[in-house]
């Protein structure tokens, strides 16, 4: 799985978060949208937020279960579309969680716009959540990964790749104890209206991966 493949899971589980629709008034406020733009992103990074914003399919108490379901869900995913074992993807998962865990952001203005939504702009600090991984695997070692060179010799090419996977995700959750960031940006996310029957405003899909790209550096 290369560093590409990374990026886009972290976009799934972004584009799923921002899908979240808000019960909407007649004609939100620039108040509004700000409060939606930090509830959807509160629930995602910290499991909570504040509940006095409508936001549908979260039922009250079920936060963190609507949270875990995204992320189990990302897991799945990897599973059935590269071969690696469980306990490899349980370890991503931990990345993950750890990663959105340590995201920093601010929600800012929210402007108008001309289709009556909302330009909302979050200032971010991108996390930088693949430091050191290109030296790590530069240096990968039998040692490094626990295994001889004979032992893994033997295994085929996607158990070689399982157990390379999990050594570099192991490291890159020891690296985020001392997260490292990147120079302070902001992202323009908008809040329009997004299911004109139900009266449900939020932001598309789009949206998250727009602040996802912001929000964390492969670099």
């Amino acid at each position: 799985m290369n560093k590409k493949r990374i990026v886009a899971l972290f976009m799934v589980v972004l584009m799923l978060m921002l899908a979240l629709a808000g019960c909407g008034q007649a004609k939100p406020t620039a108040e509004d949208a700000k409060a939606y733009v930090q509830a959807t992103l509160d629930l995602l990074c910290t499991g909570d937020y504040d509940h006095s914003v409508d936001l549908t399919d979260v039922e009250e108490g079920e936060e963190e279960a609507v949270r875990e379901e995204m992320f189990a869900g990302v897991k799945q995913q990897l599973m059935d579309e590269a071969s690696i074992s469980e306990e490899t993807a349980d370890v991503f998962k931990e990345f993950m969680f750890k990663c959105f865990g340590l995201a920093k952001y601010e929600v800012l203005d929210a402007v108008e716009t001309e289709d009556g939504g909302f330009d909302v702009t979050v200032s971010v600090e991108p996390l930088k959540a693949y430091a050191g991984a290109d030296e790590f695997m530069d240096s990968l070692s039998f040692e490094s990964i626990g295994v001889s060179a004979d032992d893994f010799m033997a295994l085929t090419t996607d158990e070689q790749q399982d157990i390379v996977l999990r050594a570099l995700f192991e490291f890159l959750i020891g690296k985020l104890d001392t997260p490292t960031y990147g120079d302070p940006t902001e992202v323009v996310l908008h809040y329009g209206l997004l299911d004109e029957e139900n009266n449900l405003y939020g932001c598309d899909e789009d949206q998250g991966e727009l602040f996802g790209s912001k929000a964390f550096s492969f670099d």
